[in-house]
């Protein structure tokens, strides 16, 4: 038995026409959104519609980003050339999958609408930067206790359009959390002689951004590690955003160890392993000294450290 079923509606979603060839109807209609049939409005996620005068029932929850725009209207008037597929706003931003460059899209509203060869990732950006010591690369003292996320640092990118949907500038904000050593013993958000760097920006129209966050064991651990005969690490983060017309570059660094991973709204950019704790963070024995005093028997070794000073190292761009 074949079903047929036809439906006409203005560009708003208003239905004109609709035939059934049996009672089966569906409520997925409009754009694909769900009809109510006791109200006639439709749901998107982010409110309710009416398709009879072309309006939300609530406001936008994103109208602060149009401020050229009435909170309740739909796809800025125009449903042929925009969509509103979640009834919040347009999500431009797509990741060219060859090059691994981000640039502003204002015609992509989906995977769907986003070009060959790009991921769509959406109209705000958010960068999760990850350092973590991976339990299966470490060769470090007490097992996998110092093992898990070290420092997770968070760097969001808001943009700002035009009433067609036009990047006209963005806004950054870095925010940062620096974990507990199996999470018990909170570490340091710092490194000595190292400086952290803190995103506040409203507004940027073009130039660059650095963000810098480091982090450390605190003092506890530190001597306990001296004692072991290692030193301690330096997590560190450095990310750089760039804004030039509608293209935005993105460039990361770690130092030499732990682990790391980036990621631009759940979509990954890179991942660093460590390498050997004992090689970066232990001490050789180079060789032995005669005692500064007579009263100590036999030689004293010599021990140079392993662990190379602070610096950044290119993991991305």
């Amino acid at each position: 038995m074949k079903c047929i079923s036809t439906w006409n509606t203005s560009h708003f979603g208003e239905t004109f026409v609709e035939e059934h060839s049996n009672t089966n109807r569906t409520p997925y209609l409009f754009n694909g959104k769900e009809l109510d049939e006791e109200t006639g409005l439709y749901y998107y996620g982010a409110g309710y519609y009416d398709p009879r005068t072309s309006i939300w029932q609530s406001v936008d929850p994103l109208s602060h980003k149009f401020p050229g725009w009435s909170p309740y209207s739909f796809a800025f008037d125009d449903p042929i050339r925009f969509a509103d597929p979640t009834g919040a706003a347009p999500e431009d931003f797509v990741k060219d999958n060859k090059t691994g460059q981000i640039h502003w899209d204002k015609d992509a509203k989906s995977q769907a609408t986003t070009k060959a060869g790009e991921t769509y990732l959406g109209k705000d950006l958010t960068f999760k930067f990850n350092s973590y010591i991976d339990a299966k690369l470490w060769d470090g003292p007490l097992g996998s206790f110092p093992a898990g996320d070290k420092l997770t640092s968070t760097i969001t990118v808001t943009s700002n359009t035009d009433a067609n949907n036009n990047l006209l500038s963005v806004d950054i904000k870095s925010s940062v959390d620096v974990h507990k050593t199996g999470g018990i013993i909170q570490g340091d958000g710092y490194f000595p002689g190292q400086k952290n760097v803190a995103l506040n920006i409203k507004g940027a129209k073009s130039g660059f951004a650095t963000f810098e966050q480091h982090a450390k064991v605190n003092g506890f651990e530190e001597t306990g590690l001296l004692m072991m005969g290692f030193e301690k690490v330096n997590v560190a983060q450095k990310l750089t955003i760039g804004l030039n017309g509608t293209n935005l570059s993105v460039t990361a660094a770690t130092d030499i160890f732990p682990s790391a991973t980036l990621s631009v709204n759940n979509v990954q950019l890179f991942q660093y392993n460590q390498p050997s704790f004992k090689a970066t963070h232990g001490r050789e024995l180079t060789g032995y000294r005669e005692p500064i005093s007579k009263a100590n028997d036999g030689l004293i070794p010599v021990y140079r450290w392993l662990r190379p000073a602070p610096a950044f190292y290119q993991r991305y761009k």
